[in-house]
């Protein structure tokens, strides 16, 4: 029968809780299935009744949905376990007594991958003899997700996923099939892969049902998880990287660990009060311990790991990679679940299930006194390699239950504990060997701190960092890093870090303000260096940095692409903003996928630590290819800075050009990330695998480490922007300009912060900065995108004649253009290249490989220098050019790239007209009498021919905003827009009907946009 919905969802896009989007369509019955297809939301599911209605609920197993199970508070918002991603009413929950997880049904995957994932993981209490599991208590989620991938991180999506559906079937998880007699109930999640592959250039169409089948057994702390693979069509051999990954949840998990002899993969956290008692703990772990049989009688084993701290990706045997036609293979995967920061479940889940005995080796751990140690962790160590860790208890007991998998195996244990230093391993010992009366063991020496006062070579303070010690395998129980001290009102103490280190003799690694661009250590070609010392004698030191260079004037530098703390990324909001500033980066952003919410964080510590600006941005991040932002209005800025902790990104649900309307219509300029990897833009664009294809209305293109193939990109970009030709098929209806940044994700172990960065102009920043400083970051946000900006790991490239980047400017009467630059750098100026429109040579030296060369000017000998003026002068100009400079170093490769000066020759018209407008506009609403008459966000204009981003804020006769509407009187709102220098509106596009005005007075051009509104009466 026919289920009768009441789920009330909103006609337009709403947040769920942290930000997931929660689409707008309405799931509606079908038969005996809920069914989401709606045609503008890529999100299809069908769920079956059974599941649909909680039909299975019992003293061990629950399976239904998140509004079979809450019933009125499944309201889009709530989640079933803490701070959970699995908001949706359709989200689907299996549970037994102890653990549970739900799958991503509605709620869309956070990577930008089909449902059927798993979205939340965390343990259940149920209430001791209640008949059902209705009234249990829900942990805290544990994950970000846990996922199926077919080629590893590709361009599987919910836009060529198809329908997704769910069904309750009986599978018995011993003889991997559907078993209506033995089987145990189970979600099987059916899923197409028609994600084409690249075949010797050609994009060659594959059909695969992707199966899922999950449940939980009775008295088990994990849930199974198994994905079959139908191959239904030819044989393939490429681009079939299969493989199971967890994700780390940023701000929940701390870190993640492999184990490779355990076939394993977890995400954990360890967190205290400042007395040292546990708050939070756990560990859920990936396991994949089978030989994955496939139909043709090939297994596939695990055979490694593969990703980064945020994600563990677990891989099968490459030798059985290729698929043949018709195979079917299955990958037996279980997520262990447990509330402790502990693999000992892990330990007693392999015994079983390969048949071992296990052995125990126990003890005490106590610390350099003889007083118990609580709360230690013990690492095990088996033949070298991690074997997992357990914590002991308050008196420091630990008890460890080992599989015995070989007498002759060989263990060490060793002690990790908060303020100490990690301690050595104990002896070596085998099952046969382990001591009978227990192994004790004791924690390292209690850190004792030691102060480093950072200055410049006139004595100034100067930001600094520190590192020192090893970094402990369980990093919850320290840290090896160190940032400034902070004072009392949370500013920072510049130039003051307090490290903790071992007792007695230490070396620390210390790098100063904005080494490697303004400043050196002991020479130019070294930008940190090792301070030696004592702690008994030396608690306290002096370190001297060589600074003689800064920011030029009017420029000021940025790392586009710096993650935080959230999704997979390990920085939290204070070490992001400290590693950001040592860097020596102006302007301070943080650009987490999907979430925008510690952007207010890190904003107001930009503030406190003295920085120039800040810009709000976010990784949006469909599967198939990675964007960024640059706000370009007050809404957008305030909006993504996010102090309201609303958390409202972008949709990635859609198609290339929805998410570009998206960004777009919400006031924000959109780059791509990374553009030739396995998740941007220009590689899914070579595989045909952009849902909807390949548009080009994005931005921005980001430069990652000088990539030739993405520079070149640009370049092409460029030039068809000039030329009026398409570029990967697509029309080229703006300029595409490049921006730098490092992509780091841990800026705290590591130490790239802003190692490639973007150099943006505004001219008199820091008047401005000093003056208003949100204003200020507004306009640099604009700035960039709107190509005043060069790329830089290193060099600096600036403008001394006002000739900046991403200006137009005209070439004389005969054809020439004369831009005059200064080059500099920490070391001598090697080469220095031009590239343009007209050139046809290729570079080689530090700038290998690219197009379009002019001119590589090399300097050796006498003619070395750390500051080159530089004058680019060309002759004989025609039609539309563009020109951009390089530059390289002597020592370290450091490297520079502009964006593109525009110049026209004297054939171009000195005027251009703007035939066709695209306006984003927020009309203003009718007043009501008594209510307050509020000011729509400022509107957004682009143009054909480009002119660039126009803006234009609405203005009001007859009234003032912010005060309240009064009756009998006439509202006159007015927008105008102002073409800039050299273009004016076509008057075809007056339209008086609409209220649009074009205003050509002979000095400016104006589009004006007129709304005359009478309020309305009040309620009251």
């Amino acid at each position: 029968m026919a289920l009768l919905l009441s789920l009330g969802v909103a006609t337009a896009p709403a947040l769920a809780k942290d930000g997931i989007v929660l689409q707008a369509a309405l799931p509606t019955a079908a038969g005996d299935r809920v069914v989401q297809d709606d045609p503008d939301n890529p999100i299809k599911f069908s769920i079956d009744e059974a599941i649909a209605n909680g039909s299975v609920s019992t003293q061990d197993l629950y399976i239904g949905t998140v509004k079979s199970y809450l019933g009125e508070k499944a309201d889009g918002k709530t989640p079933v376990f803490g701070e959970g991603f699995g908001v949706h009413p359709y989200d689907i929950l299996i549970m037994n007594d102890r653990v549970g997880i739900v799958l991503a049904a509605g709620t869309d995957d956070p990577w930008g991958y089909p449902g059927g994932s798993i979205l939340d993981a965390g343990r259940v209490t149920v209430p001791e003899g209640s008949p059902d599991l209705r009234n249990a208590t829900f942990g805290d989620d544990t994950v970000l997700t846990a996922q199926f991938l077919f080629n590893t991180w590709d361009a599987w999506a919910p836009s060529n996923a198809g329908m997704v559906s769910f069904d309750l079937v009986n599978y018995n998880f011993e003889t991997k099939a559907i078993d209506d007699v033995n089987g145990m109930p189970a979600v099987q999640a059916t899923r197409k892969f028609t994600v084409p592959y690249n075949l010797n250039g050609v994009s060659t169409p594959r059909d695969l049902d992707v199966v899922s089948y999950y449940s939980i057994a009775p008295d088990k702390d994990y849930a199974y998880w198994f994905d079959t693979v139908h191959n239904n069509g030819d044989a393939f051999s490429t681009e079939a990287l299969n493989e199971v990954v967890i994700s780390n949840k940023g701000s929940v998990g701390i870190d993640t660990k492999t184990v490779g002899a355990l076939s394993a993969a977890n995400t954990f956290n360890f967190v205290t009060d400042e007395n040292g008692q546990p708050t939070k703990q756990f560990s859920t772990t990936m396991i994949s311990p089978g030989e994955n049989l496939g139909s043709d009688g090939r297994s596939h084993p695990f055979s490694g790991f593969t990703g980064a701290r945020g994600y563990r990706e677990l891989m099968f045997s490459p030798a059985n990679r290729p698929y043949v036609a018709g195979e079917t293979r299955l990958y037996e995967s279980y997520l262990m679940i447990d509330d402790r920061a502990s693999w000992q479940k892990v330990y007693d889940f392999w015994a079983d299930y390969k048949g071992l005995d296990t052995f125990n080796v126990s003890g005490t751990v106590t610390d350099a006194s003889g007083a118990p140690a609580a709360y230690p962790t013990v690492i095990v160590n088996r033949g070298g390699a991690l074997y997992g860790s357990v914590v002991g208890d308050a008196d420091g007991h630990y008890s460890i239950d080992l599989p015995e998998e070989s007498t002759t195996q060989t263990y060490t244990l060793r002690v990790e504990k908060k303020g100490t230093v990690p301690s050595t391993p104990s002896a070596n010992f085998t099952s046969e060997t382990v001591p009978s009366g227990g192994l004790d063991l004791q924690t390292g020496a209690q850190k004792v701190p030691v102060t480093f006062t950072f200055k410049d070579q006139n004595g100034d303070p100067v930001w600094g960092r520190i590192s020192v010690g090893a970094l402990p395998q369980m990093i919850y129980t320290g840290e090896n890093y160190y940032f400034s001290d902070r004072n009392a009102d949370g500013t920072a103490k510049k130039g003051v870090v307090t490290a903790m280190v071992a007792p007695g003799n230490y070396s620390a690694t210390a790098w100063g303000e904005g080494y490697g661009f303004y400043s050196y250590t002991t020479n130019p070609q070294t930008f940190s260096r090792t301070v030696t010392g004592n702690t008994a004698t030396d608690p306290t030191q002096t370190v001297v940095i060589n600074k003689p260079l800064s920011a030029p004037t009017d420029w000021f530098g940025v790392d586009n692409h710096h993650h935080g703390g959230r999704m997979d990324a390990f920085s939290p909001p204070e070490v992001s903003a400290n590693a950001q500033m040592t860097a020596g980066l102006e302007v301070l952003s943080l650009a987490d996928h999907q979430f925008v919410l510690d952007n207010c964080p890190v904003y107001n510590l930009s503030r406190k630590f003295g920085a120039i600006g800040y810009m709000p941005n976010e990784e949006i991040t469909p599967s198939w290819a990675h964007h960024n932002m640059m706000p370009l209005t007050a809404y957008a800025y305030d909006r993504f800075r996010d102090c309201d902790q609303v958390n409202p990104i972008i949709n990635t649900n859609t198609n290339h050009q929805g998410i570009l309307d998206d960004a777009h219509e919400h006031g924000i300029a959109i780059g791509v990330n990374h553009p030739n990897s396995s998740y941007g833009l220009f590689l899914a664009d070579d595989d045909r695998t952009v849902p909807g294809g390949m548009s080009g209305d994005f931005d921005g293109i980001e430069i990652q480490g000088f990539g030739v193939r993405t520079i070149n990109e640009a370049f092409g970009f460029w030039s068809a922007f000039l030329s009026g030709a398409t570029r990967r098929g697509v029309e080229v209806n703006r300029p595409h300009y490049i921006h730098g940044s490092t992509d780091i994700h841990d800026s705290g172990q590591g130490t790239g912060s802003g190692g490639q960065r973007s150099y943006v102009h505004v001219a008199d920043g820091k008047a401005k900065s000093a003056a208003d400083f949100d204003a200020f970051s507004l306009e640099f946000s604009r700035s960039q995108a709107a190509g005043h900006s060069f790329v830089s790991n290193g060099a600096l490239i600036t403008p001394t004649s006002g000739k900046v980047f991403g200006n137009t400017y005209r070439a004389d009467q005969t054809g020439s253009f004369t831009a005059d630059f200064n080059v500099k750098a920490l070391n001598n100026i090697t080469d220095i290249y031009v590239f343009g429109s007209t050139g046809t040579g290729t570079s080689t030296g530090g700038f290998n490989g690219l197009n379009n060369l002019i001119s590589r000017t090399t300097y050796t000998g006498a003619d070395l220098a750390t500051s080159k003026d530089f004058t680019l002068k060309v002759d004989g100009v025609q039609g539309k050019q563009w020109f951009a400079l390089a530059a390289v170093t002597a020592t370290g490769n450091r490297r520079a790239i502009t964006n593109p000066i525009w110049v026209n020759g004297p054939d171009v018209p000195a005027t251009q007209t703007i035939t066709e407008i695209e306006p984003i506009i927020s009309f203003p609403e009718i007043p009501v009498v008594g209510d307050v008459v509020e000011q729509p966000r400022t509107a957004i204009l682009t143009t054909s021919p480009w002119s660039g981003f126009l803006f234009a804020d609405w203005k009001l006769a007859g009234g003032n905003f912010g005060s309240k509407a009064k009756k009998n009187l006439n509202y006159v709102y007015t927008l105008t827009f102002e073409a800039p220098s050299g273009y004016v509106f076509d008057p075809a596009l007056n339209d008086p009907k609409a209220g649009v005005l074009v205003d050509n007075d002979g000095v400016r051009s104006r589009l004006i946009y007129r709304r005359h509104l009478k309020a309305l009466p009040g309620s009251r």
